[in-house]
This record gives C-alpha cells, sequence and structure tokens, in this order.
C-alpha cells in the first residue's frame, strides 16, 4: 500500500504499532526521505497476505501523530 499524510514525527515504530493488526513482510516498510534526509510524508509498506492489505486499507483516514493517514491500495511494481 501506499501511505500519504504522515508526520515527520512518524518513525517505523509508530507505524508498525498503528498497523500491528496487519502482518508487515520483513523489510516490507519503507518511509521516503526528502534530498534534505527528513521524512517526506509518504511511505510504502508490503504485507504477507491480501487480507492483511485489506486489514491495512479499512485503517484509511485515521489518526496517527496528529495525522489522517491516505491508504492506498498500489501494485508492486509501483513501489
Amino acid at each position: 500500500v501506499r501511505l500519504n499524510g504522515l508526520s515527520w514525527s512518524s518513525n517505523e515504530d509508530k507505524v508498525v504499532k498503528f498497523f500491528s493488526s496487519c502482518k508487515i513482510v520483513p523489510n516490507g516498510l519503507h518511509i521516503l526521505l526528502e534530498d534534505n534526509s527528513k521524512p517526506s510524508g509518504d511511505a510504502y509498506i508490503e504485507f504477507e497476505t491480501p487480507g492483511d492489505c485489506a486489514k491495512a486499507l479499512e485503517k484509511n483516514n485515521q489518526y496517527l501523530d496528529n495525522r489522517y493517514l491516505i491508504i492506498t491500495k498500489i501494485k508492486k511494481s509501483e513501489m
């Protein structure tokens, strides 16, 4: 999935906790960085099963660090 709207203070631990009901593949979380090495607010996450992906999509528009997240399903080739 593609995740938009992360705050700059969101880190890997917070994102993993947010998606605790979904199994993320090992090394499947990629928080994107700007040229200055600060988080861009976007991330890509690969889940173990289509069911885990469906659970993640149910979290669309929920809040993490006082920001609502936009979660969209994408193809692996779009990551």
